[in-house]
Formats: structure tokens, sequence, C-alpha cells
């Protein structure tokens, strides 16, 4: 079993959170390996660049401001997770 090891948060990270509040998708796009994986409400999963394209499309036309609190990263084998406790989104679109 793959040893579990914290790591700090990868740059990349913070550079989509930065595209994502720019509504530039591509820049949000660029953080993701080809292969990244995205979890999303309801236990649904974006995987690999084609799908989380279309979510990086859609949040460039609804323009969301999100703010990231307390932000975790972990290190499973050559695979690292980061997750969050807490988020707060804003969005002029749906307000």
């Amino acid at each position: 079993p793959a040893l579990v090891t914290p790591v700090p948060v990868p740059d990349a990270v913070h550079e989509y959170v930065a595209g994502l509040n720019a509504g530039d998708a591509d820049r949000s796009l660029a953080a993701f390996a080809p292969d990244g994986t995205m979890y999303l409400t309801g236990g649904r999963i974006a995987r690999g660049t084609a799908e989380l394209a279309a979510i990086e499309r859609f949040h460039a036309v609804v323009r969301p401001h999100v703010e990231p609190q307390g932000f975790a990263a972990r290190r499973y084998g050559d695979t690292i997770v980061v997750a969050m406790r807490t988020n707060v989104e804003r969005s002029p679109m749906f307000e």
C-alpha cells in the first residue's frame, strides 16, 4: 500500500483558483495533469482533459469567484490529492 504523507499545496492549485476567478478557462485547465481528476458535488467525478475542459468553459461563462478555505494536500504514491475544508463561492450570474 502507498504511504500517505502531507505535502505543501502545489502552486498549480493556486494557479487554478486564479484562472477560475479571472474567467480564464485555459489557465485553469493548465493546472491539471492530462489524467487529472476533479471530484464534484453529488459524488460525480470529472476525469481527463475533455471532461475538465467542459467544466472550465462553463466556469468562464458563469464567472464564479471562489475563496477556498483550509487547503490540504496529501501524496498517495505518485498522486497528490488536494482538498479544502470549505469554499465561499459567488457568481453574479446566479445571484
